[in-house]
C-alpha cells in the first residue's frame, strides 16, 4: 500500500553546511546520495544535486545541466511533525505538478519522502 502512495525517497547530504539552523531546514545545496522510487532502490545520476533557496526556488543540477526555473517552487513547514515539504515542478500548474511530502534533517543528511502528484502526503519514511 505504501509503495503506491510513495513517489520518491531521497537521501541527500550537504558536505560543508555552516551554521546549521536549530530547526530542520532544507535550505541549501544537497548532493543526492540514494533514491528509492515505489519501493525500488535506484542509483541517482552522477553529480545530481538539489538546491532549496531562501526565496522558495527548488533547483535541480546535474553535470552539464542546471534545472533553474522560476516556476519550480517549494515550501516547508518545519513545525509539523514530521516536518512537511511541498515541491511544485511548475507553479503555473500546481494542480498537476505539486507533490506533498515529509522530510527530516539529521546533521548533514536530509531525507525527503514525497508522494506522486495528487496523492496523499506520506506519514512515514518508508517505501
Amino acid at each position: 500500500m505504501n509503495a503506491a502512495l510513495l513517489g520518491v525517497t531521497l537521501v541527500v547530504s550537504a558536505p560543508a553546511l555552516k551554521d546549521r539552523p536549530k530547526t530542520p531546514d532544507l535550505m541549501g545545496e544537497w548532493v543526492v546520495e540514494s533514491m528509492t522510487v515505489s519501493g525500488t532502490e535506484r542509483k541517482p545520476a552522477d553529480g545530481l544535486e538539489y538546491e532549496f533557496t531562501k526565496d522558495g526556488l527548488w533547483v535541480i543540477r546535474q553535470p552539464g545541466r542546471e534545472g533553474i526555473s522560476p516556476n519550480r517552487r517549494y515550501t516547508t513547514d518545519a513545525t509539523a511533525r514530521p516536518p512537511r515539504v511541498e515541491l511544485t515542478a511548475d507553479a503555473t500548474r500546481p494542480d498537476i505538478t505539486r507533490r506533498e511530502g515529509i522530510y527530516k534533517v539529521e546533521g548533514d543528511t536530509a531525507t525527503l519522502c514525497v508522494a506522486p502528484a495528487r496523492q496523499p502526503r506520506p506519514t512515514a519514511f518508508e517505501s
